[in-house]
């Protein structure tokens, strides 16, 4: 997906399904249950009065020769700003990805 801007349900959508397919492959290369950190139960804590809080990953495909983005902003009343996912050619550093994204997050 490039140059997407989506709504928090289409972004939550997204990722589950990426989740879903993923734990299928492992699946069926019989690979053991998900790491602990994958499997826990996480809870998103707002950011200060007034400020905004923004959640970011990246993926590095090296042998593609590419790399992709994801963020989601929301502000403290856990209102939905904007998400973005976008893959891009490239093999940066897992540290240069993530401050690309954080710069593509204010643009």
């Amino acid at each position: 997906m490039e140059n997407i801007e989506t709504s928090a349900s289409i972004a939550v959508s997204l990722a589950q399904n990426f989740l879903f397919e993923w734990l299928s492959v492992r699946k069926k290369n019989h690979t053991n249950t998900l790491p602990p950190q994958v499997a826990a139960t996480y809870v998103w804590n707002p950011p200060h009065t007034g400020s905004l809080k923004c959640n970011l990953d990246v993926a590095l495909f090296i042998d593609q020769n590419k790399f992709g983005i994801g963020f989601c902003m929301r502000d403290d009343q856990g209102t939905f700003i904007k998400a973005r996912t976008e893959l891009y050619p490239g093999t940066p550093t897992a540290h240069e990805a993530e401050v690309f994204t954080l710069h593509h997050t204010i643009l």
